[in-house]
């Protein structure tokens, strides 16, 4: 035999691997479902890619060919951090093939195998993350169909959603074939009744439920059991699966799965602000001191306790953490520990560390950050410091960002008494006197005028700042007994306040402004700056501007605070 006559493929797979298509050379084969996913290079791009193949007898009826092309070609151009971005679909002679840019980041599935569960706050980031990739797919006309762990990939912190087009075929023992999987397919589905994206919104549930419980909601039953529970039987409680979620987070994951379509969240917009609403009132359901959980290495799923002082990570047995890591050194780095603030420091090691992907020397440490010594990675669980428990002398001076997907980037804090007067408007500052003296100008009729509504007069006056500061978009989020109260009219506008909302929760405690850069995706940089508005000394606002491209200094951050000071006097007549 020879190899002509039994083609040897890439995957060892009975049928053959392409060596190309279109202008991608196939590397690797990545997986088999009810397609074919390779790893390739992009001769056209000069990048790395994902190319998806249909796989047989599928690609044998001419409607699934169309539907799946139909899928690819809406997704291209889906602008959205959470959706697997999609850059073409075409055919190669009688090849359907859709082109994905490559990610490199874990499926939620995996992440579930390795931690069982995960903590109420990161398990709803999760469910919203996936909540607005789908509505910016829905959008484009495409729903899901299939939406469970195994097609959220979390990519350095945020969760892309993948895997939109065919569904797998569930055959019941009466014949009928339905898509999707049944562990997580809406009741109508089963009933054979027309469904739309509350049926996505419905496997969200689930899957949602899954992450908090660590199973399914109905098991792993027979694929007829589990539909027939879908459709007649009372969705489990998550109360009783995972007695630590809090009633307004049962009620949330109740809102996805009612059985009746009408009854669960209508838009993802309505899901969005519910989400955004309940993350801060679940921080409290972390670890109650810090902890180091083992990620990936060889003593993966350790966790280790951070006590007060300081924690030597090395190869040092009988002192600290000693890591089985050969590129470790025997007094690799410190961990120190005052209350609930965290930093680590390298002592002078061989390989160095690193926090999110970027070498540091030292950094203060938040949760979800990763530190990465040798070949382990280590994530930080638990509480940390609120602004008031920040050592006084960081106040005012750049400290590490503890912003979600933040990545190397530092932030600047400034507390109330060191905030920017309106009289900083009209310092002379060379190279940024002309932007205050025109935001000084544009402020100075709008304040003369007589506006009776306060809202407007904020929402006018940020609108200002952001127009001088080339700003891309705009928040004033009003705060209640010092909770920010997150109203969106549209699903941008959740995400937008999704986005923000480690920033605001950095922010609350001890009223500061904050100028920092948020990474969004792979590519994008949101860069941050915000600022409390204040009457009769209490907190009613928060300013906030976003630049997707470049990144605003303190000199923004200052303007942006002076004119919630001016806010300030108007509001207490002064």
């Amino acid at each position: 035999m020879n190899d002509s006559e039994n083609p040897v493929t890439l995957s060892g797979a009975n049928m053959p691997d392409p060596k190309t298509i279109g202008t991608c050379r196939i590397e690797a084969r990545l997986s088999s479902s009810n397609s074919r996913l390779y790893r390739a290079v992009d001769l056209s791009l000069g990048k790395t890619v994902v190319v998806k193949l249909m796989k047989p007898p599928f690609d044998e009826e001419p409607r699934n060919v169309e539907r799946f092309l139909a899928f690819g070609s809406a997704l291209v151009g889906v602008a959205s951090p959470h959706v697997v971005p999609v850059l073409r679909a075409g055919r190669d002679g009688p090849t359907p093939y859709i082109v994905l840019d490559w990610v490199d980041g874990e499926d939620v599935e995996s992440v579930l195998k390795r931690e069982k569960t995960l903590v109420p706050q990161a398990a709803l980031r999760v469910a919203l993350d996936a909540a607005s990739g789908l509505d910016a797919a829905m959008k484009k006309g495409v729903l899901h169909g299939d939406v469970r762990p195994r097609h959220l990939l979390r990519v350095k912190g945020e969760v892309k959603v993948t895997a939109f087009g065919l569904s797998p075929a569930t055959q019941t023992a009466q014949g009928r074939t339905i898509a999707g999987h049944p562990a997580y397919v809406a009741p109508e589905i089963v009933a054979g009744k027309m469904a739309d994206h509350r049926a996505d919104i419905y496997a969200l549930g689930c899957t949602l439920f899954e992450l908090l419980v660590g199973r399914p909601p109905y098991g792993t039953a027979s694929a007829d059991a589990l539909l027939a529970c879908h459709l007649h039987e009372p969705f489990p409680s998550l109360k009783a699966q995972a007695p630590r979620a809090p009633p307004e987070l049962e009620g949330f994951v109740s809102r996805l799965v009612a059985k009746d379509p009408e009854r669960r969240f209508a838009t993802y917009v309505e899901l969005l602000q519910a989400g955004a609403t309940l993350l801060p009132k679940l921080r409290h359901l972390q670890p109650s001191q810090p902890i180091l959980l083992v990620e990936d290495g060889r003593q993966q799923g350790v966790r280790v306790d951070i006590p007060e002082g300081e924690l030597l990570l090395g190869r040092v047995a009988g002192e600290g953490f000693a890591l089985d890591d050969a590129r470790v050194s025997r007094r690799h780095a410190l961990v120190r520990r005052s209350g609930d603030y965290l930093e680590v420091e390298d002592l002078a090691s061989r390989n160095g560390i690193r926090v999110n992907g970027i070498d540091v020397r030292s950094r203060q440490l938040f949760p979800g950050d990763r530190l990465e010594i040798g070949d382990t990675i280590l994530r930080v669980e638990g509480p940390v410091a609120a602004v008031s428990q920040i050592p006084a002398q960081q106040a005012g001076r750049m400290v590490g960002s503890p912003v979600r997907g933040a990545f190397g980037d530092v932030e600047v804090s400034h507390p109330p008494q060191r905030q920017a007067q309106p009289q900083n408007l009209a310092e002379k500052d060379a190279g940024f006197a002309f932007e205050r003296l025109q935001l000084l100008s544009r402020l100075a009729p709008l304040f003369a005028g007589r506006a009776g509504n306060p809202e407007t007069l904020r929402f006018d006056a940020i609108g200002l700042v952001a127009d001088v500061l080339k700003a891309d978009h705009r928040l004033v989020i009003k705060v209640k007994d010092n909770q920010p109260v997150f109203e969106a009219a549209t699903a941008h506008e959740a995400q937008l306040l999704s986005g923000t909302l480690p920033a605001m929760e950095r922010a609350m405690p001890g009223q500061l402004s904050l100028a920092t850069t948020v990474r969004v995706n792979v590519e994008d940089r949101w860069s941050v700056v915000l600022a409390p508005i204040f009457e009769r000394g209490q907190t009613v606002a928060i300013a906030i501007l976003i630049r997707r491209v470049g990144r605003f200094d303190d000199v923004a951050l200052m303007m942006l605070e002076a004119t919630c000071a001016l806010l300030t006097l108007r509001a207490d007549g002064r």
